[in-house]
């Protein structure tokens, strides 16, 4: 009786200095730099769609829906670095899976994906690694695995340092577009109720991405949305080429993309990013903004539309 006591109270005692212990780190912040990964950045409305589209078509990358999560779940990670990795494992599924919009992954759980990446081995513990395991398994469960991956997500833009920090090696494309069109665009999808809280966002987008352009210029790359649709193979061999994504439009891939694009066919607001390259509505919206815009709105967008080298309202 004495020894099952004493056993008891053993491993109480046990589990209990297990629990102060100072448990390994996670290696939130251990990155490889190696990470083939590309990010889709700038105001919503302004081609990320379209230019995800063209990549899947002539390049060998995948690029899943629109996330919305990414940026919270790497701030949040912050917050964990002392917890163990099964947990940080839980975590960053869960914020995937359990987003609203998730559905557009045509995934139904991500269980399968956590199981894997519990078992990785210590040296491979890391957010950077966790993170592009999971964005090749939505490749993989697409049936495109791709050398590349990579996001397309507007929001993303507000997450920028946060998102080279666990990815240095990665790149980015900031899309710039006639502020008139974007804040047009916004409020006829239903985005945005009004002009001016579209402008806002178009502008503050605009800040967020020379801001991270001033210490990051090696791995930002802008492209003006117009020169995209007018000499569209032009301006994409040149991502392709800053990027490093090998180009591969052949017979066997160029149908794929469209079949993967299921936020696209289902979203009113994203469904012209599936139509031929057209340029005739550029530059309706300044026409538009003349008629409609308050000189509060011309106060607000003029400056910038001037700075980025369109055509003032």
């Amino acid at each position: 009786v004495a020894s099952h006591r004493f056993l008891g109270s053993f491993a109480k005692r046990s589990a209990q200095l297990r629990a102060y212990a100072p448990r390994p780190k996670i290696r939130v912040n251990r990155t490889s730099g190696e990470t083939n990964a590309v990010f889709i950045v700038g105001s919503g409305r302004s081609g990320t769609t379209l230019l995800r589209r063209l990549l899947m078509e002539n390049g060998d990358i995948y690029i899943p829906p629109e996330t919305y999560v990414l940026g919270p779940t790497l701030q949040g990670a912050q917050k964990l670095r002392s917890c163990e990795w099964e947990d940080l494992v839980s975590y960053v599924a869960g914020r995937f899976e359990y987003e609203p919009e998730f559905y557009h992954f045509r995934i139904d759980s991500l269980r399968k994906f956590a199981l894997e990446q519990r078992s990785l081995g210590t040296d491979r513990r890391s957010l950077e690694c966790l993170l592009d395991g999971l964005y090749r398994h939505f490749g993989h469960e697409e049936g495109c695995d791709r050398a590349f991956w990579g996001d397309k997500t507007p929001y993303n833009t507000f997450f920028l340092p946060e998102i080279s920090a666990v990815f240095p090696g990665a790149k980015f494309i900031g899309m710039q577009r006639d502020g008139c069109d974007v804040v047009v665009s916004y409020v006829k999808a239903g985005i945005y109720g009004d002009y001016e809280a579209a402008a806002h966002r178009w502008i503050e987008s605009n800040i967020l991405l020379e801001r991270f352009r001033e210490k990051n210029a090696h791995c930002l790359m802008l492209l003006r949305y117009e020169d995209l649709i007018a000499e569209t193979d032009v301006h994409l061999d040149k991502v392709l080429a800053f990027t490093g994504i090998p180009k591969t439009r052949d017979s066997d891939n160029a149908d794929a993309p469209q079949a993967t694009l299921h936020d696209a066919h289902t979203l009113p607001h994203l469904k012209k990013s599936l139509a031929p390259v057209d340029a005739t509505n550029s530059g309706k919206g300044v026409r538009i903004l003349r008629e409609e815009a308050s000189e509060k709105l011309r106060d607000l967008m003029n400056p910038w539309l001037k700075k980025l080298g369109y055509e003032e309202i």
